[in-house]
């Protein structure tokens, strides 16, 4: 008796652990050139951590709070970060990248700066007047299955303005979407993603109706018909992530993205 009792209390204990556990998600990416990197993903309590590798190496690390809206950029090699929300991002990098264009015409001789300002003129209202097409998607579930990194998957078909944009692999026992919240997920990447043709796929609502049905453990990325990037899953793992892993590291830094962005340009 006191045995069964025993083992009923340690399988309780089993499964609260499994249900506050988060995911970790280790990928390769092959590109079109052959060119290999990883990255590993970390997903647990409404955070998820990407850190991605450049060789033997640690290139970047991105973590996403997305219950306060928030994402923090980590530089390894310089032991630096800075946070900021979507939108403080894209203001941010645009305000940037006007004073380096502003910059740039003040080196330049008055008559190469008179038809510098002339063609960024004529290129805006080019865009004015013929505005992008804003790209559209529709998915195509297909009856192709796969066993990757020991899940079983169903392949699904992205189409953007009807041609074939992604192929993701969907694990439907890989829960991972569940520690998010998912429709603040897609808000972010919408703040993230540029408008026109280059609305993202992650920032839509055809996406968000797709996590829903399983984690895309695969994905192939094709441009102009063909295979441009493979990102495979190699090593899924479900367990509780330690609140400090989803933190930018300790002895980093904390910086304004402007101090970030005049450190790279000074390149120290």
């Amino acid at each position: 008796m006191k045995t069964s009792i025993l083992l009923a209390m340690a399988f309780s204990l089993l499964l609260a652990s499994n249900a506050y556990a988060g995911w970790i998600i280790e990928s390769n990416t092959t590109m079109q050139d052959g060119e290999k990197s990883k990255e590993v993903v970390y997903i647990q309590d409404n955070k998820m951590k990407v850190v991605s590798w450049e060789g033997q190496s640690i290139g970047q690390i991105m973590i996403f709070d997305i219950e306060k809206g928030t994402m923090c950029v980590c530089m390894p090699e310089r032991k630096v970060y800075f946070c900021s929300t979507p939108d403080e991002l894209k203001k941010s990098s645009e305000e940037m990248a006007n004073k380096m264009k502003e910059a740039m015409m003040a080196k330049m001789p008055p008559e190469q700066r008179e038809a510098y300002k002339k063609m960024m003129e004529m290129e805006a209202g080019e865009k004015e007047a013929a505005p992008e097409k804003k790209a559209t998607y529709k998915v195509k579930k297909t009856l192709e299955k796969a066993s990757i990194a020991g899940f079983s998957t169903v392949k699904h078909q992205v189409f953007m303005n009807g041609e074939l944009d992604q192929e993701l692999w969907l694990a439907s026992k890989v829960k991972a979407v569940d520690e998010l919240d998912m429709g603040k997920m897609i808000n972010m990447m919408k703040g993230m993603s540029d408008s026109g043709e280059h609305v993202s796929f992650s920032s839509t609502q055809e996406c968000l109706e797709l996590m829903r049905q399983g984690f895309p453990i695969k994905t192939v990325h094709y441009e102009e018909g063909e295979q441009s990037q493979v990102e495979e899953a190699v090593r899924i793992e479900k367990k509780k992530i330690p609140a400090s892993e989803l933190k930018p590291p300790e002895g980093y830094k904390e910086l304004t993205m402007e101090e970030v962005y005049g450190m790279m340009r000074g390149g120290h």
